[in-house]
């Protein structure tokens, strides 16, 4: 049987506009989505993912949560897309390492996989923070992209917690260049 064909993206390069993009911004507490549609750098959909089981095991969460945005975004989909999801790496903010005490970034990191896993036939991009935003806080970011796709546009979107990040790190792996200014 002949295996799919896969692309291997090595460096940044901005994701193929020729190619369908689903952005991800993963969480256990919430993990936003954002979907770019083929030859656009203009999400047409997004949204948030919550685990409605708060008493469930972090691991079973993850579960539900990577099922649930395989679910979301359609079965149909897969196949020729771009996934970009952002990955944990370590961090030195107080944040950042009360958040490794508590095994979080592990936890995060399972929760990537899972949604690896769920997008198996797509291409996949981990990306980490400091690649995509840098130190830029939320508020900075969820004010380029309101500048960037215009108020009219984000207020259309619905776009809601998670998902900021996620249609910035979508606008990063477009390579959209009003984004950094």
């Amino acid at each position: 049987m002949r295996s799919k064909k896969r692309t291997v993206v090595v460096a940044h390069t901005p994701a193929c506009e020729s190619e369908a993009l689903l952005a991800i911004d993963p969480g256990l507490g919430g993990t936003g989505w954002a979907l770019f549609a083929k030859g656009r750098s203009v999400p047409y959909q997004t949204g948030v993912i919550h685990c409605r089981k708060a008493t469930w095991a972090w691991w079973a969460r993850a579960n539900a949560i990577a099922m649930d945005l395989g679910n979301t975004v359609g079965i149909g989909w897969h196949d020729h897309a771009m996934v970009v999801s952002e990955f944990p790496m370590q961090m030195q903010s107080a944040a950042g390492i009360a958040t490794q005490k508590d095994s979080g970034i592990y936890k995060l990191a399972f929760l990537v996989g899972l949604i690896r896993a769920e997008f198996k036939y797509a291409a996949f991009r981990p990306v980490t923070p400091q690649e995509w935003k840098g130190q830029l806080p939320k508020d900075v970011v969820i004010h380029r992209i309101r500048r960037s796709l215009g108020l009219k546009a984000t207020q259309h979107l619905g776009i809601k917690t998670h998902a900021w990040d996620a249609v910035g790190i979508g606008l990063w792996a477009r390579g959209n260049k009003e984004f950094w200014r």
